[in-house]
């Protein structure tokens, strides 16, 4: 299937800007903003060009059928997904639930051919593996280890397997915070990073690594008085971060090194400790680590050797092997359209290459 990459563009600025909230249930207001500056970055003149330019440069072929299994917490990604999968001239066939109404908005937007994308009903429970996988040249997966070990297991020989598995993203804070205004800063882009998508991205920072007890101190206060203001979780998120918070503060009264801070009325938290244990921070909120930053970054390699993503950086923060992506606090989830994700580039993983030797 051949695409006109500017007319992709052309109609996806035009669905951006005309579609009503991205979900079926609204995103909040600030995960919603960040949603459409990332879909407008793709619209950009050139850029789906320049990306197919710099990341399939040698000749190549679709795949063919490609099928789609992505967490639908990033709505974004499901969205990039599909995109990617046509842009590439590939046949898209994606599982979703709450998404399948925006996607079927999106193909019609983009008047591509009925059979280009297939909507499967997201319900994995005695799935049909030999329905959901028949024709199919490769699968993108976008989820937990269970759901990468599962099509590892189902897909046949030859099949290609493009997974993007769990991985978790920092944040570091080196270096002292010397005034009022900067702490205030540095805690707004600490809330964004950490609330957006819920908190359950990779690059939402599972930990704050902080340098200096004083600025951990300091930003802990800042932070427990603006939980106020944050969105309220689900409520399947919001009492398993309560209960922890509880946990916690029962700890914390019993001498151990951690202090917790839960707002019951949308129940996000802070914590603040100085051990990398992930029974001493809350499911969902901001976990505050204090110490040295080598031996925090050297503690958290040994523990996520594979896993690690997005380092988030204020201050001096020392080079730290390991991470796919590096950028300021406040931006860990406004990776450009033409950079890696998680080393590799995507829509190389979409296509064969070929060679061709003329004959003599």
């Amino acid at each position: 299937m051949t695409v006109d990459v500017e007319d992709i563009a052309a109609r996806l600025a035009r669905w951006v800007a005309t579609q009503p909230p991205l979900a079926e249930t609204p995103l909040d207001p600030a995960t919603e903003a960040l949603c459409r500056r990332k879909l407008t970055a793709w619209t950009a003149p050139g850029a789906l060009a320049a990306k197919l330019a710099c990341e399939l440069p040698a000749p190549w072929e679709p795949l063919g059928r490609l099928l789609l299994v992505i967490s639908e917490h990033d709505v974004v990604g499901t969205i990039a997904g599909v995109v990617a999968g046509l842009l590439t001239g590939n046949q898209v066939r994606v599982k979703a639930r709450a998404t399948a109404p925006l996607i079927r908005s999106l193909v019609a937007s983009l008047a591509l051919p009925p059979a280009s994308c297939e909507v499967l009903d997201w319900h994995s429970g005695n799935q049909d593996d030999a329905a959901v996988l028949a024709g199919v040249d490769g699968v993108l997966i976008a989820g937990d280890n269970a759901t990468l070990r599962h099509y590892r297991m189902a897909a046949e020989p030859g099949v290609r397997l493009i997974e993007l598995g769990h991985r978790v993203g920092i944040a570091a804070v080196a270096g002292p915070v010397a005034c009022e205004g900067e702490l205030e800063l540095l805690a707004a882009a600490l809330r964004h990073d950490a609330t957006v998508f819920g908190g359950a991205v990779c690059s939402t920072p599972q930990w704050v690594l902080v340098e200096q007890a004083d600025v951990a101190d300091r930003l802990y206060a800042a932070l427990c008085a603006g939980l106020a203001l944050l969105p309220p979780l689900p409520l399947r998120e919001r009492w398993p971060n309560l209960v922890r918070a509880r946990e916690l503060a029962l700890l914390s009264r019993l001498g151990a090194p951690v202090a917790v801070e839960c707002e019951p009325a949308n129940g996000w938290g802070v914590t603040l400790g100085s051990q990398l244990d992930p029974a001493r921070r809350l499911p969902r909120g901001i976990a505050l680590l204090v110490g040295p930053l080598p031996g925090q970054f050297e503690a958290l390699a040994r523990v996520h050797r594979h896993q690690r993503q997005t380092l988030g950086t204020w201050g001096p923060v020392p080079e730290a092997p390991g991470y796919t992506h590096r950028c300021a606090i406040g931006r860990m989830h406004e990776r450009a359209p033409g950079t890696p994700h998680d080393g590799f580039f995507e829509l190389a993983a979409l296509v064969r290459f070929t060679s061709r030797e003329d004959a003599a």
